[in-house]
């Protein structure tokens, strides 16, 4: 019933008493069933009653005012202290007497079952939409929209979206940040599911959210139940995008990257700990091991341009790409889809098996102690296929580049420095810098020394 109505209602209750209307509290959408969504409206009552600012409570039935017991006792206690009049549409709470109070006590108990009678059916009705694969409604997923006509639970998929999610899929298998990815989309007006700016939480959700791979998700977590609507990434690559943003993957906010060799790629030969991006007062760009309280292990004394570091880098890792030797051992091939696809198998039948300890946990067929022991064996597995798959989407950077002399060196200008990153790490395993072995401003090339990963 509209709360329109009922304040109409409420006012000819009070109007026919002859009392006066001093406050009006409304908690529209907040079931009084859930103690876990606190009714503002409603403590703002308590605390005007406490205080002696109204005389009495009017309410169109007392489920509008209670729907659960524990919160009922606290309401009893109330009216005990204060001695507050309670009016309902069929007369007054009676609580001044021990069958009265049993009777309040009773029509919340009875208002809390109906109430859990009413969440489990809907709960029920939910899990069978889940187990057929169809949509349970509400705001339309990116990528999809609702079907005309007379096609519940199924979903239509949009092809200009479906192509953002593909795009950004293949960027983050590239190596590229969701920071990065939602920049470029923002600075190309190209709009989110709402129609405002793209970021990094909102990315993250569309790309690692099963439903774009055609699988149903309950409860926040993959059922493993195939949808009723078309896929928009494969279930392999998918299962690689989530490994690459579970085990590493750049989600960074803030300013975008300038540096190249930072994350512990340019390492101090004196200490051997990882050197970090400074400026200059003149705004020269450095690598240097920094000494301080958020880095005990550095020594301090260690200091390397960063432009003719990076351009050096850069074009030993154009020579090493291009070496057919190095490209038969970086460059992907069927054999690593393969391996791949054994990954994803496996993480599908380990997430699986959760769900099936999880219900036998629910119908008490093992222990607690059973439970807790095989789930971390489980999740223990999954967590490592995940970072082998994103060990090797990290190695698939140089897709499109090995054994091609030239074709990095001509993609590098229009690659993202996220990209880059990739392909660097990709090969290498990290860049020691050396002592300056004589005196001088000038670059020395001798004091840099890869250690290649292949």
């Amino acid at each position: 019933m509209g709360v329109a109505r009922q304040e109409r209602e409420c006012r000819a209750l009070a109007l026919k008493e002859g009392w006066n209307v001093v406050a009006v509290y409304v908690d529209n959408d907040l079931s009084a069933s859930n103690l876990k969504r606190p009714r503002p409206r409603y403590q703002e009552m308590l605390a005007a009653v406490e205080e002696r600012q109204v005389d009495a409570i009017i309410a169109r039935h007392d489920d509008r005012l209670h729907r659960h017991p524990r919160e009922m006792e606290d309401f009893i206690d109330l009216v005990e202290r204060t001695k507050i009049k309670v009016l309902l549409l069929d007369g007054f709470v009676d609580f001044t007497t021990a069958k009265g109070i049993k009777n309040a006590r009773h029509d919340t108990a009875a208002a809390k079952y109906e109430s859990d009678r009413k969440g489990e059916r809907l709960r029920l009705m939910h899990e069978d939409i889940a187990a057929q694969g169809r949509w349970k409604g509400g705001p339309r997923p990116y990528g999809y929209r609702p079907p005309k006509g007379d096609r519940r639970g199924q979903l239509d998929v949009v092809p200009e979206e479906a192509e953002v999610i593909r795009a950004a899929a293949a960027q983050v298998l590239a190596g590229r940040s969701l920071y990065a990815i939602c920049g470029d989309l923002n600075a190309r007006g190209v709009p989110a599911a709402k129609g405002g700016g793209w970021r990094t939480p909102s990315m993250l959700r569309v790309l690692t959210a099963p439903m774009v791979a055609g699988r149903r998700e309950f409860h926040g977590v993959d059922s493993e139940v195939k949808a009723v609507w078309d896929a928009i990434l494969d279930e392999v690559t998918w299962r690689r995008v989530r490994a690459a943003l579970d085990n590493g993957q750049p989600k960074r906010r803030g300013r975008p990257p300038t540096y190249l060799l930072t994350q512990g790629l340019a390492r101090c030969t004196l200490c051997g700990s990882k050197m970090f991006a400074q400026r200059t007062t003149k705004k020269v760009r450095r690598y240097t091991c920094t000494k301080g309280p958020d880095h005990p292990g550095n020594c301090g004394h260690m200091t390397i341009n960063a432009e003719p570091l990076e351009a050096l880098v850069t074009e030993m890792v154009f020579a090493a790409v291009d070496t057919p030797a190095l490209a038969a051992v970086t460059g992907a091939g069927p054999e690593d889809d393969t391996v791949t696809e054994g990954l994803a198998a496996s993480v599908a039948e380990d997430e699986a098996q959760l769900l099936e300890l999880a219900d036998m946990w629910a119908k008490r067929e093992m222990t607690r102690a059973g439970f807790l022991s095989a789930r971390q064996t489980i999740e223990t597995r999954i967590e490592e296929a995940r970072r082998s798959m994103a060990r090797q989407t990290k190695s698939r950077a140089t897709d499109g580049f090995a054994g091609r002399p030239g074709a990095l060196a001509t993609a590098w200008p229009g690659m993202a420095l996220d990209e880059r990153r990739a392909v660097v790490s990709a090969v290498i395993d990290r860049v020691l810098i050396h002592p300056t072995p004589k005196k001088g401003r000038t670059f020395q090339p001798d004091r840099v020394e890869v250690i290649w990963k292949v």
